[in-house]
């Protein structure tokens, strides 16, 4: 392979003169530039996106950051959909990813200013949106930084997001069930995160059930993502055997409880989450549904929008009911 030291050495050239001229230094007479980028092609001579991008000041990485996870945690496929997404704009720029995954708020920022101060990562979408969020705070102090949040920024620093109307697939699932299924009796449940998309999912939920005029079903549950939510469960669900569908705020809650209240009551209940996972839906059966938030089309919006040279933005993704 033919490296830029070749290419130094055939136009006889110091090595930081060939990299300074194939990188369209003014520094360099346009002359030289264009004898020394000549050779460069005769030879063959590929630039190294890395090595051009570093000169430049900046690493060809952009920065894609989870939100805390603990060890054990099953995470949700949402957001490998949404780093699909993210690749597929990073791709065609000769850009990849780099992630940064913590188990507590301090870790993960002590990731991410690595990545931005020893990387040189200048360049981050962060696929959750929270407040007091230490690692956007320190995001927003970078002046060299450009970031972008997928969900609804709840911190003023954010200037440039991409999310889904929230508040709106909220109202539509729940008038799905009222209108498929004649759900008179709808409760709603998340997790115990309180995540702020929840909240707004919860809020065109009550819209919804105001506008139907049909009976609210509050839950206090706060579920967690594992096995731990048995007792409670099945107490609420034999206490509340009235309950006629479910809103979950997340396909893992939201299969959770499906699969209870089956094992309780040897019947379905129609059931609508929010992310349209297939695994789920395979075993779910005709009674489980979803609001489809496109997470891929996410990422690839948030992609599209760290390159943008727009100085706000933000793109709401439209979502579907399946």
């Amino acid at each position: 392979m033919v490296t830029i030291r070749d290419v130094a050495t055939a136009a006889d050239v110091a090595v930081s003169t060939a990299s300074r001229a194939l990188n369209n230094n003014p520094r360099i007479s346009q002359k030289s530039r264009d004898r020394i980028q000549l050779i460069a092609k005769d030879m063959g001579y590929r630039v190294n996106s890395n090595a051009k991008n570093l000169s430049l000041g900046e690493s060809n990485v952009v920065g894609v950051i989870f939100p805390v996870t603990k060890v054990g945690n099953q995470e949700n496929t949402f957001h490998i959909d949404m780093m699909r997404g993210v690749n597929k704009e990073l791709a065609p720029r000769k850009y990849v990813m780099s992630v940064a995954m913590g188990q507590t708020d301090t870790e993960l920022l002590s990731n991410v200013q690595a990545m931005v101060l020893e990387a040189q990562i200048h360049r981050f979408i962060l696929l959750y949106s929270k407040k007091n969020d230490m690692v956007t705070q320190f995001l927003s102090t970078q002046n060299d930084v450009r970031y972008v949040v997928i969900g609804e920024p709840v911190d003023s620093g954010t200037q440039f997001y991409v999310n889904n109307d929230n508040v709106l697939a909220g109202f539509d699932a729940t008038k799905f069930l009222e209108r498929t299924y004649n759900s008179k009796h709808i409760l709603f449940i998340k997790s115990n995160k309180n995540w702020n998309f929840e909240i707004q999912r919860e809020h065109g939920f009550n819209h919804a059930i105001d506008e139907l005029k049909i009976k609210r079903e509050s839950s206090n549950l706060g579920l967690r993502h594992g096995n731990d939510n048995s007792d409670r469960l099945i107490s609420y669900i034999k206490a509340h055997s009235n309950v006629d569908g479910v809103v979950a705020a997340d396909d893992m809650i939201g299969f959770t409880f499906f699969n209870f209240w089956e094992k309780t009551f040897n019947k379905d209940i129609p059931v609508i989450v929010f992310n349209n996972n297939q695994l789920f839906s395979r075993m779910g059966n005709n009674n489980f549904h979803c609001v489809d938030l496109y997470p891929d089309k996410l990422g690839q919006e948030a992609a599209k929008l760290v390159f943008s040279d727009d100085t706000r933005g933000y793109i709401v993704v439209p979502h579907k009911v399946r």
